[in-house]
């Protein structure tokens, strides 16, 4: 009767570690989903950052930067006071 009791406290002290590794493993999983998250907005925008059509709209406004800077000029000294 004694090694039955010894046995079964045992197993209960076990299966309430294991009970609370299992917890921890689910509280473990709530923030790597957010990180995942916050990864995967990164990569994207990483991947949006090199892309061709990032590259050709950044070309495409400094050249209409450019134009409005030389059209600038050209109006205010050819205007006369």
């Amino acid at each position: 009767m004694l090694l039955a009791l010894l046995q079964e406290e045992t197993t209960g002290i076990e299966g309430a570690v294991n009970d609370a590794g299992e917890a921890a493993e689910e509280v473990a999983k709530e923030p790597r989903a957010v990180f995942r998250a916050f990864n995967d907005f990164f990569e994207a925008a990483g991947e949006y950052i090199i892309s061709p059509r990032f590259v050709g709209d950044m070309l495409a406004s400094a050249a209409v930067v450019l134009l409005g800077l030389i059209f600038y000029r050209v109006l205010t000294r050819g205007v006369p006071r």
